[in-house]
């Protein structure tokens, strides 16, 4: 975490470790993650800071709108 990030709050380590996860699972194919945001940003609306920071959801679980 200190290498990439200059600090870390509790309230948005979640959303740290998903990318965190993110980065590791494709690491042996860099042009795989950003396919990956490709297809997942023309598939789905943008992401607020409140559903970010929303610590009533489950990760993985959609948003209930």
């Amino acid at each position: 975490m200190h290498g990439t990030h200059r600090a870390v709050s509790s309230e948005h380590l979640p959303v740290y470790l998903d990318e965190y996860v993110f980065r590791h699972n494709r690491r042996g194919t860099p042009m795989a993650a950003f396919q990956t945001l490709l297809g997942l940003s023309a598939l789905h609306d943008p992401t607020t800071y409140a559903q970010i920071t929303d610590h009533t959801r489950q990760p993985g679980q959609p948003d209930a709108h």
